[in-house]
C-alpha cells in the first residue's frame, strides 16, 4: 500500500512538472500582458517581411498595427541574434554580410566580436500619428546596413520594444517591453 502511494505521488509530481513546462513554453510565445500598463506589447503586433527601399534595394521591413486605445507617436523595435545559432549557419550569415558589403577581414572580425542587432525606429509627425486601428508599413529594419534576404531572419529574436504614446489627456508616455526578460518599464 505504501509503495503504491509513493508511485502515485511520484507520477503526480512528474505530471505536474510536465504541465508547468508546457504552460511556460506556451506563455513565452506571446508578449507578457500587464494589466497595470495602459498599452501592452501585444497591443502592437508586428511582422517582418521583405520589401523594397526608396533606393530600390531589397530589405527586411517591419509592419506595425496599433490595436491599443491610444495614439502612438513613436515605435522602436530592436532584434538581437540568438545565442544558440549553429556554427554553420553563423558562418553562412557572416559570409553573406562580408560579401554583400565588401567587408575587410578586420571589419568582419570586429562585427563577429560584438555581434549584430537589427532595429527599426518610426518617428511620426503629428498628422501621421498612429491612431487606434491604424498600421504603419515597410519600416526598414537596419542592422549592419540592412539584410536583403529573409534567409537569415530566423537567426534573430525580438529584444526591446519602445512605444511613445499619448494618453486620454494628450500627455506623452513611454513604455518599454523587454522581450528577453519579459518585463515592462516606463519612462
Amino acid at each position: 500500500m505504501r509503495k503504491k502511494a509513493i508511485v502515485i505521488i511520484g507520477l503526480c509530481l512528474v505530471l505536474a512538472i510536465i504541465v508547468l513546462v508546457l504552460l511556460f513554453q506556451n506563455s513565452t510565445d506571446e508578449p507578457l500582458y500587464d494589466k497595470n500598463q495602459k498599452i501592452n506589447a501585444r497591443d502592437i503586433p508586428w511582422e517582418v517581411k521583405m520589401g523594397v527601399t526608396e533606393y530600390g534595394d531589397r530589405a527586411l521591413m517591419i509592419n506595425f498595427t496599433n490595436n491599443s486605445d491610444y495614439t502612438i507617436k513613436e515605435i522602436s523595435l530592436e532584434l538581437t541574434m540568438l545565442n544558440n545559432i549553429k556554427s554553420e549557419e553563423l558562418e553562412s550569415f557572416y559570409s553573406y554580410i562580408a560579401n554583400e558589403y565588401e567587408l575587410s577581414d578586420d571589419d568582419l572580425s570586429e562585427l563577429k566580436s560584438r555581434g549584430l542587432t537589427m532595429s527599426t525606429w518610426i518617428y511620426l509627425l503629428e498628422d501621421e500619428y498612429l491612431k487606434p486601428g491604424e498600421s504603419v508599413e515597410d519600416a526598414i529594419c537596419y542592422g549592419y546596413k540592412y539584410i536583403k534576404t529573409m534567409d537569415y531572419y530566423h537567426l534573430f529574436q525580438p529584444d526591446m520594444l519602445e512605444i511613445v504614446y499619448l494618453d486620454e489627456l494628450g500627455e506623452e508616455h513611454t513604455v518599454f517591453y523587454d522581450y528577453i526578460n519579459r518585463t515592462y518599464s516606463n519612462k
